[in-house]
């Protein structure tokens, strides 16, 4: 007689409740071995976080803080705006000597990150490519910061980086952090390798440093890959899903002649919208599937404008500098951009209200809202299903 079938609700409730036992089992043998109080060490987080980063903490955000504490691996899935990165703030905040390894996939992202938790007086690098040097090595060895971003190739490719990691005291790292997680199912393979190759850094890392993956949608299968790749048991780690069903985003698909016809926009970005200086318009990221495309979108945006208006329309792709993409990032941000065309290397950890995708997407992930109401229209051609949606190598 086969065995019954267990339900999809019965088997996230089962897995929640394994995922609760274990951070409980963990909290009761550390009470045992050093008297740990995990009441006073919630109750001195959350307060840290009120007064550091101007907010109390979710309930899911301060567990998945203290599982990091205590040594557990775990794995959140919450959409963009939930917080995911708020634990990673966190978990430095009691521990002034804690450091976290971040491994985060765009230089873009980076940037953001890296302004994020300046905002909040925490000491962050960002590793890569374009800041790798002399004096970074030299800035990281004198000082370490309690924050480091940097993408798998610098960690497990770069020789030099990876032996400030090797050779650097890592023993106060309060874990490795893997931000969008899902890369590494959905670009481990040829595209990006090294993606597959992150259980190395269990190698040369202290083997007790725990790992936080985080990411606002991952199936089952990729799930399973990611688990096996960065070798997370499990049944002994900590796993939150808050769910991916967006509720708060509506999707619309519209049909065009090809994912270069510009024109298309012109029903959502009109001289309208612009009558009362752009305050009136919602922030807007349009993306497109190459770096020519986001100046010949981006230029043919502002003839539709008066002319003081073009100032608000920006353009985002790798082959721009990286003081240019952080003063683009800047300016969309604090809102003197209204509108900005950028390739997928944007569109990772961005919080926008509306988000406009011309073409085929490699991911419909990268369509997320700032947590209220979000619309993302997407126009195609039948052309354009071939199109990849891949970064370049010079985005990470």
């Amino acid at each position: 007689m086969a065995p019954p079938v267990q339900s999809a609700a019965t088997g996230h409730e089962a897995v929640r409740l394994r995922s609760c036992e274990n951070l409980e089992s963990t909290r009761r043998v550390s009470y045992t071995h050093t008297g740990y109080d995990s009441t006073l060490w919630r109750t001195q987080l959350i307060t840290a976080t009120k007064a550091r980063l101007g907010f109390t903490p979710h309930d899911w955000q301060v567990n998945v803080a203290e599982a990091l504490m205590l040594g557990l691996d775990v794995v959140v899935i919450a959409g963009t705006g939930c917080g995911k990165t708020a634990p990673f703030m966190m978990s430095v905040l009691l521990n002034p000597g804690a450091r976290l390894l971040i491994i985060s996939p765009l230089k873009a992202l980076q940037e953001d990150q890296e302004c994020q938790f300046l905002t909040v007086g925490l000491s962050v690098v960002a590793v890569n490519g374009d800041t790798w040097g002399p004096s970074l090595r030299e800035r990281l060895r004198r000082n370490p910061p309690q924050v480091i971003l940097a993408s798998p190739e610098m960690c497990i490719k770069h020789t030099e980086f990876r032996r400030y990691l090797t050779e650097t005291n890592f023993e106060k790292l309060a874990g490795i952090a893997i931000d969008e997680c899902h890369c590494i199912s959905q670009w481990g393979g040829d595209f990006r390798p090294t993606y597959g190759e992150l259980s190395k850094l269990r190698t040369f890392l202290p083997p007790h440093i725990p790992i936080l993956a985080t990411t606002a949608t991952l199936p089952p299968a990729a799930l399973r890959d990611m688990r096996v790749s960065l070798g997370i048991d499990a049944v002994s780690s900590y796993f939150i899903n808050l769910g991916n069903d967006r509720l708060n985003i509506t999707y619309s698909v519209e049909s065009i002649s090809s994912s270069e016809d510009y024109s298309s926009l012109k029903s959502f970005i009109t001289r309208d919208n612009f009558v009362n200086g752009g305050s009136d318009f919602i922030k807007t990221i349009i993306f497109v599937n190459s770096v020519v495309s986001t100046q010949l979108a981006a230029r043919e945006i502002r003839q539709w404008l008066p002319f003081e208006f073009r100032a608000q329309i920006g353009y985002l792709s790798a082959r721009r500098s990286a003081r240019a993409r952080r003063r683009v990032m800047e300016k969309f941000r604090g809102g003197q951009f209204k509108i900005l065309v950028a390739t997928e290397a944007a569109g990772m950890g961005a919080d926008i209200e509306q988000v406009i995708q011309l073409g085929v997407p490699s991911s419909i992930d990268q369509s997320a809202a700032d947590g209220g109401d979000g619309h993302c229209p997407v126009w195609t051609g039948t052309s354009d299903t071939a199109a990849s949606g891949y970064p370049t190598c010079t985005d990470y």
